[in-house]
């Protein structure tokens, strides 16, 4: 392990909050989980966070990072415009983290953190642009050009998953591919209310109504990864999907 420059890195989703304690070269060194309780009162969100934060902390921590899906104001340390957790809008998460452990914190839209993550020590390692995509609730995209982040600017470029979509544009590529869509293509073919794990397990075990909710879902996401090729044109897009897309 390289103890020479520990950091916290600390995922804010809609359901959980995810830490880890991360060494020099990129390993997690440890863990610690928590729901976000985003139903709650905004207190109940933060002092989650913190506690989430609090087992990770050693001497030689250099800085924890947050990274949440939405728009960052980064020179207020705090969100703009969180869809899964609009109460957090406003909210100075770097003051208030901060405070409590004396370190250095920096915010960032989370999808931009995996994209960078990626380029500097993943699957686009040694490439110039790298597209980074996260899958879960929503669609969440980063780019990153000469392993710096590209913010555009007035900071939200990347934001793909906002792209206007279907008949009239009315609706955004998320709402095609996302867990949320995956459970509605489902519903609409079948009549049952699932989660996106059962889907899959069922797709695995034959079930046709799945197979055709994930072949519907798939062709969205390949349309979506057209319209990223000719607009940005990677060297390389990495996808980073949540929970039930890795049993796929």
């Amino acid at each position: 392990m390289n103890t020479n420059g520990l950091a916290i890195g600390i995922d804010v989703g809609g359901s959980m909050i995810k830490g880890a304690l991360v060494d020099g070269a990129g390993q997690i060194v440890k863990s610690s989980q928590g729901n976000t309780d985003a139903d709650k009162p905004l207190d109940v969100t933060i002092s989650n966070l913190i506690e989430i934060i609090r087992p990770l902390m050693q001497e030689n921590v250099h800085g924890i990072g947050i990274g949440l899906p939405g728009e960052v104001d980064r020179l207020r340390g705090e969100f703009v415009k969180a869809p899964n957790i609009a109460k957090i809008n406003g909210t100075p998460i770097v003051d208030l983290v901060r405070e409590q452990f004396k370190v250095p914190v920096m915010l960032e839209n989370d999808a931009n953190c995996i994209a960078l993550a990626e380029a500097k020590l993943g699957g686009g390692r040694k490439h110039k642009t790298v597209v980074g995509i996260i899958i879960g609730t929503g669609f969440g995209a980063g780019i990153v050009h000469n392993e710096k982040i590209f913010t555009g600017g007035m900071g939200v470029a990347g934001e793909i998953g906002r792209i206007p979509a279907g008949e009239g544009g009315h609706l955004e590529l998320e709402d095609y591919v996302s867990s949320r869509a995956l459970t509605r293509y489902y519903k609409n073919l079948s009549g049952l209310e699932c989660s996106p794990e059962e889907i899959v397990y069922h797709q695995n075990q034959g079930d046709r109504f799945a197979q055709e909710a994930i072949r519907i879902m798939a062709q969205h996401l390949s349309n979506g990864l057209k319209t990223i090729i000719y607009m940005i044109n990677p060297n390389v897009i990495v996808m980073v999907a949540i929970n039930f897309f890795y049993m796929i």
